[in-house]
């Protein structure tokens, strides 16, 4: 395994303006499905924005896969061994676990028994079945690639020294949870414990594909049940 470079040793300025423009792009992936909200399939329209909907996501996925391997020498792909399984499997389960406690906690004070992030996909997965089809597949097979790269792989590895544990995995937390909408504190925690729990998973292993792995699992349950709604 790679040593990790020391990235503080680059300019600030620079690692900043990095990581600004990959937050800002995650954020802004999913508007282009928003430029013809109501699409379907019965024209050429609609599978030209799903087109170009995953081409956006691929492109900055192997962009930001390659910045990762710049600022930490790592692979983004590595042997995946029986004690990785154990991990992904294990963070997996904490985070169902916090995310249903905390979930409890806000239909308790808040009488919401979702969060506001999954209330507005469902709202637009509704607008139209290539919306529905779009978000679906990115969120399960993309989604995992490219958040965990931003806000694990470059996120920690950017600002703090190789070694500074806890700063990274609490920035990325921030970030991670910054970037999902939240209405309450509760909501704002769930994703948090989320961000702060694949953070640790990548940072304590050293390998990237297994928070991915773990995202991965959380995003097709989520999804599931988001589809199950929306077809109802």
């Amino acid at each position: 395994m790679n040593e990790t470079p020391d990235a503080t040793t680059r300019p600030f300025f620079n690692r900043l303006v990095e990581a600004i423009i990959f937050l800002l792009v995650v954020s802004l992936l999913p508007a282009i499905l928003s430029f013809n909200p109501h699409a379907t399939f019965n024209n050429a329209s609609g599978y030209l924005l799903l087109f170009c909907y995953w081409a956006a996501f691929i492109v900055t996925i192997i962009i930001a896969a390659k910045r990762f391997r710049y600022w930490s020498g790592q692979r983004l792909f590595h042997d995946f061994k029986f004690r990785d399984l154990g991990i992904v499997i294990g963070a997996y389960i904490a985070i169902l676990l916090v995310e249903n406690l905390l979930l409890a906690l806000q239909k308790a004070l808040y009488h919401q028994q979702s969060t506001a992030n999954n209330d507005a996909i469902i709202a637009l997965m509704k607008h139209s079945p290539v919306m529905l089809v779009g978000m679906a597949v990115s969120a399960v097979f993309l989604t995992p690639f490219l958040e965990e790269l931003v806000f694990r792989g470059l996120i920690t590895n950017l600002f703090f020294k190789p070694g500074h544990l806890w700063p990274k995995l609490l920035l990325s937390a921030l970030l991670f949870s910054g970037a999902h909408l939240s209405t309450n504190p509760i909501s704002f925690l769930v994703y948090f414990c989320m961000g702060f729990i694949l953070a640790a998973v990548y940072q304590l292993t050293q390998k990237q594909f297994n928070s991915i792995m773990v995202h991965f699992l959380i995003n097709a349950l989520s999804m599931t049940q988001i589809i199950l709604l929306v077809l109802k």
